[in-house]
């Protein structure tokens, strides 16, 4: 099997379309646990460390991005 580049950045932002564009009222994006790994793991400066703890506020369902 020979390798390839893959254009990680395209394939989150198509499945993140997908998810945001679907008809069920609830869901949730695991993409930001993967985004925040290989950033961590490939060193990227985090902004804002001595903000402490940040939490999520509520879920975002389908209504957050259709008035957007």
């Amino acid at each position: 099997m020979e390798s390839e580049d893959i254009n990680l950045g395209y394939l989150l932002q198509q499945d993140i379309k997908r998810i945001a564009s679907c008809e069920a009222a609830v869901f949730t994006l695991g993409h930001c646990n993967l985004i925040t790994a290989l950033c961590r793991y490939n060193k990227v400066p985090e902004e804002g460390e001595d903000d402490g703890v940040l939490e999520p506020v509520k879920g975002l369902d389908v209504k957050y991005y259709h008035s957007r």
